[in-house]
């Protein structure tokens, strides 16, 4: 069986499985390289041994989430914010 990888929900390093310190969530499969980025995004152990995190208890949201929301909120579209974004980068030289 080979060696698996993926990336910490929080700080965004690669991880191995193969890592003994990955820190795991059992209602919603995030998983974290370590007990201080899982503890910083919500993570906690509940007293009947389950395990939850911010994002499962609906405390905290993905950047995709929010993203939607707003476009939603202002009434805006990804292509019109793609056209928006690309006339500021050019105006300020970049």
């Amino acid at each position: 069986m080979g060696e698996s990888w993926s990336t910490c929900y929080y700080c965004g390093e690669p991880m191995s499985d193969y890592r003994h310190d990955i820190q795991y969530c059992e209602n919603c499969d995030r998983e974290w390289c370590c007990v201080d980025c899982a503890e910083e995004d919500g993570f906690i152990k509940n007293e009947d041994g389950s395990t939850s995190c911010s994002h499962c208890r609906g405390e905290n949201f993905n950047d995709s989430e929010l993203l939607g929301f707003a476009l939603e909120m202002y009434s805006n579209t990804r292509e019109n914010l793609i056209k928006e974004y690309k006339e500021y980068k050019l105006d300020k030289g970049e």
